[in-house]
Order: structure tokens, then sequence, then C-alpha cells
């Protein structure tokens, strides 16, 4: 559980954490509340007399549950912003309009409605609509249509051309608006009907379709769109969207955030050297796509298709990488060499960064193979340390990868001593040999080349030259002398000098995370590390697998010591989350897991 005197963040509520929502005897004054995880909608009550003033509500629960809209509407008078989502199905049945509602009643205050994976009758959503005249942003996401007898709703169905109707008819000044349809061009086109000079625009990928399809659907001239957020199924098995995603961000200069976590983006097109062999991936496709009723399916051939993406101020980036395989899986030289491609790549091309999201997949189920981003030293993560505003970097694979206090200490002041820079330097002296032999072997696949990167178009040779060793081992070299190189020349510098020359390769300390499912007992070692390595943090966050470690013989909990030497710091233990584990300190510095 994390709070202030303002908001709440808690995952896997229970009930002894709801009393520290109130203040003596009067309730806390919230303005922003997220719950997260497993969660009893029956709770909400007890949580009633402290939402008067909230602003902010998120919800993002496991399961399926039914939740009273009216309920939570009716006690949040000042609510702004509602997310309510279920990784299964969230029932919503109705009335959501308070039945005491009056009928001169100036409206709700709220501004934003986004439901994912919700059950609800659409004249529901009508009626809320017609008493919200200040919302700018609705967003619909995989909304559940069909029978459930468990539901209490009924059989539903969505129009989308109703809802049209019915929003134009209330003059809702929409910014932003996203309502799905088994038919893909229908919800997109929907959107455009309803905001047409948005900058921000949603995509469905559906079943048939892919964001080459859609792609004639974005406003022209194209560049009016600031947000491109993509969602829909989890497409990143084919890389069906890569191609045409990869041309739109390489004449897109004007876009500032990407959300696309489930397009498979073909790594071939960032490995502008060709350093990695892709020839797993540049086979051939199977593309569905929809005729009226009737499916068709094509087949079309994967091309080499390297080039610079014109978005360099982008500030979000979500994406999921597919990397190509060797044989049933991953090798650790070609995750490594992946690895590289990407971090350098990004870190060059985007350096504004601030919000960065990484999901490993490859062209088979990902659950089996690592995928192909690591965190090795070898994989240059060192080269996201040029990113001098990122704010929250998630990195996310599914399978346990080891990991050495070396390949990521680098991150935090403890790591940057110089005993741990020669530890550093002893390393790289290591990779003499192999650098030169990857080299020879990189320089060998680059002649037999015939396709590459055309370079006209790149507006300054020195992007060209500072992508000219991109995914070598040279480059993550590189990266770590100049890092530390740097830090050295701060000696005899004012303190202002060194912390702006400091912050310049640094990871921002906001939000760090590396995600996997790794063995738990991996924090045994390091428990201590972490909690020194962050000194500012007020609090940790453990869960999931990290458990098998703080666990006696008789399941009881046997974190006393840990607290017993960090007497003001909290420690929050979030027992059961199959997802994986992680270590996630709360506060300023960096989070690592």
């Amino acid at each position: 559980m994390q709070g202030s005197e303002t908001s709440v963040s808690c995952i896997g509520l229970e009930d002894s954490l709801l009393f520290p929502l109130r203040q003596g005897n009067s309730p806390i004054r919230l303005q922003e509340i997220e719950l997260s995880g497993p969660f009893d909608p029956d709770m909400i009550p007890s949580l009633l007399p402290s939402l008067a003033f909230l602003t902010k509500l998120t919800l993002r629960l496991t399961g399926i549950h039914s939740l009273q809209m009216s309920m939570v509407l009716g006690s949040c008078d000042s609510l702004q912003d509602l997310f309510m989502s279920s990784d299964e199905r969230m029932i919503l049945p109705g009335p959501w309009v308070p039945p005491h509602f009056p009928p001169h009643h100036p409206g709700f205050l709220l501004r934003s409605l986004v439901l994912m994976n919700a059950q609800f009758q659409q004249r529901e959503l009508e009626s809320l609509l017609a008493t919200t005249p200040r919302l700018k942003r609705l967003k619909i996401v995989n909304p559940i249509e069909g029978i459930f007898d468990n539901s209490g709703i009924g059989d539903v169905n969505h129009n989308p051309v109703l809802l049209v109707r019915s929003i134009k008819a209330l003059s809702l000044n929409l910014e932003q608006c996203y309502f799905p349809h088994r038919f893909d061009t229908i919800a997109s086109q929907t959107s455009l009907d309803i905001c047409p000079t948005s900058p921000e625009l949603v995509i469905c990928l559906g079943h048939y379709s892919s964001f080459g399809n859609l792609s004639s659907l974005i406003p022209n001239p194209p560049n009016v769109v600031t947000t491109l957020e993509i969602v829909g199924r989890n497409n990143f098995y084919d890389g069906t969207s890569s191609k045409p995603l990869h041309q739109y961000l390489c004449s897109s200069p004007h876009l500032l955030h990407l959300k696309a976590p489930y397009v498979g983006f073909r790594v071939d097109h960032m490995d502008i050297c060709g350093r990695v062999d892709h020839s797993s991936l540049l086979g051939t496709q199977r593309t569905a796509t929809m005729k009226g009723m009737l499916a068709s399916i094509t087949t079309t051939a994967l091309e080499y298709t390297p080039g610079i993406w014109a978005c360099r101020d982008l500030k979000t980036l979500h994406l999921r990488i597919l990397g190509p395989l060797d044989g049933c899986g991953y090798t650790e030289v070609r995750r490594a060499g992946c690895s590289r491609v990407v971090y350098g790549y990004i870190s060059r091309v985007c350096p504004n960064l601030r919000d960065l999201y990484l999901a490993s997949g490859d062209g088979y189920d990902s659950r089996l193979s690592g995928g192909c981003l690591g965190v090795q030293m070898s994989g240059g993560l060192c080269k996201l340390g040029r990113l001098q505003d990122l704010e929250r970097l998630r990195i996310e694979t599914r399978k346990a990868m080891p990991i050495l206090p070396q390949d990521v200490e680098w991150i935090v002041e403890a790591g940057r001593t110089m005993e741990k820079k020669q530890e550093r330097r002893r390393a790289l002296a290591q990779w003499s040999t192999v650098v030169d032999m990857v080299q020879s072997a990189q320089d060998v696949h680059l002649k037999d080349k015939k396709d590459g990167l055309s370079w006209k178009g790149v507006e300054a040779w020195r992007m060209r030259r500072t992508l000219e060793h991109l995914g070598s081992l040279v480059d993550v070299r590189m990266a770590f002398e100049e890092m530390d190189g740097l830090e050295e020349e701060e000696k005899g510098k004012s303190p202002k000098e060194q912390g702006q020359q400091e912050q310049k390769f640094r990871m921002g300390e906001q939000t760090i995370m590396i995600e996997a499912q790794w063995d738990g007992k991996i924090y045994y070692h390091r428990m201590n590390e972490i909690l020194d390595a962050f000194p500012t943090a007020t609090g940790f966050e453990i869960d999931g697998d990290a458990l098998d470690f703080l666990t006696k013989d008789n399941g009881d909990l046997c974190i006393p010591p840990i607290i017993g030497h960090f007497p003001n710091r909290i420690i929050d233990v979030v027992p059961g989350a199959p997802q994986g584990s992680s270590v996630k300190p709360r506060g300023p510095q960096a989070v690592m897991s």
C-alpha cells in the first residue's frame, strides 16, 4: 500500500488496509485512489466515507467481478477520472445513473471514462453520457458481448452507429472516443466521426485486420496525430502489423506518444547495420482479411526493411519486440545481439523518452522461449542511460534469466564508485578478443547483404555516425567508457555542474522496473543490497515469487529481521501474484526488480 494525504495505491486489498483511510475520527480527504489485483467489490461501501472528495479512481482487478456503477458515481461527487478494468470480466449492471438523480442536476464532473473487458448494456452507457456534459475522453476496450447466466444483464450487443448518433445528439465535445466493433473498420471510423480533428487516435487490431488495413483511417495530413494507441488482439506472434507501423513511424515527425504493446515489432526494422541474422523472421506470412462476411487468406514475403524513425521527440513508447529464433529458442548470443540493437536504436533515435515499456515476444509462444530482450551487460542495457529524461522503464520477459550485479548496478549510486568502475573495466578488457571475432563475422555478414538502409532522406550525417556501431559489442563498450569517463571528469567541478553532468548519463530515477518470472531466491543474497541502494525510498513492495525466500517451513513470513534493520522503511508484502515477482522501492529512487 502506498499513500499520502491525497492519494492511495493498494495491491491485493485486505480489510486491515482500509482502516488507515481515517485520520482520527474523520476520513482522509483522498483525491486519488488505485486498487489493483484480487479485490472484493463488496468492500467498496467501507471506502465510501473517504471517497466524497475523490477526483480519480482506478480499478485494475483480476477475476470476474460485479460492481454497481451508480454506487460509485453517487458517492464520488467530485470524480473526474474513472478507469475500470479486469483481466477477465467486469460486470456493470444497471442502472448506472443513481435513481435519486434530480432532473435539473448540472451533471457529473466526469471528464474521462475508460472501461476495459466490461459487460454492460449500451443503453446504460448512453444514459450516463446524458449526465456528463464535461466528458472529454471516452474509451471502451474489448466490451464483453453475449449472454452470461450469472451476470443478471441478459443478452448484450453493442451498436457503434447508434452510439455515434447519441453522442452527436448530446453535443458532447469529446477529444478522444473509442468504441470497438467486431468489424474493426467500423470501430475506427466511429472515433473519426466523433473526433475528426483529435490529435489522439485509437486503432483496434481485430482477428481479421492489421495496422496496414487500417492505416487509411489516419487523418490526412497524418501529422496532426500526436498520440497513437493500438489496442485489440495479442497479435505479436506473426508481426503482420510490424512493417506498416514502422513505415508510419518513419514518416511521422509530430508523433509524441505511441502505445502499441500488442504489435509485434520486428527487430530487423531497427537493425540498420544488419548485425543480426533475421532469416527466421523474413520468411512468408499468412494474413487474414475480411471482405464482407468472408475471410480471405493472402501470403506475402517479409523483407528486410530497416529505417530511421522521424518521431525524434517521442515521449512515450510501448512496444512488443519480435525477434528471430535459434531453433526452438534463443541462445544468449542471439538475445544479446537483439538487445544491443533495440537499446542502442531507441537511445539514439528517441533521446527524449520519458516512459518506455518493452515486452519481449517472438515468432512462437513467448512463454516457451525467453524472448529477444535481456538485461545482461553484453546486451547493452547501459545504452538506455543516455535517456536523460527517462522517468519510467519497464522491460518484460517471460523466462528466468540469470542476472549479475554488474549487469545493473551502474544504475544506482553504489554502482558508480571507483571500485565498481574498475571491475567493469576488467570485464570489458576481456571482451577484446570476442569483439574482434564478432566484428569480423558481422563484416562478412554485411558484405553478403544486398539490401540495407538507404540513408537518403536522413537529415544529418551525425545520426549515421552515432549509429555506425549499432548492435555491436563495441557500442556497449563505448557506452560504459563514455559513462564512467565523464563521471571521472566531474572531479573538481562545482556541485551544480556535477549534478548536471551526472544527470546526463543516468536513468531518470522515478520508476524503473525490470520484470520477469525469476526464482524468488535470487533476492535472498541481494535483499540488503537492494535496500541500501535506494536510501531515500520510503517503502518497498514485494510480491509473487519473491516470497519464496521470505517464508519459514511453516509458511509464516519472516521479514522482521529486515524491518528491524530498516525500522523507518515500509515493506509491503503482496502474496499470490502468479505473473512474476518484483521488489519495488517506493519513493524518488529508481526501481529495480
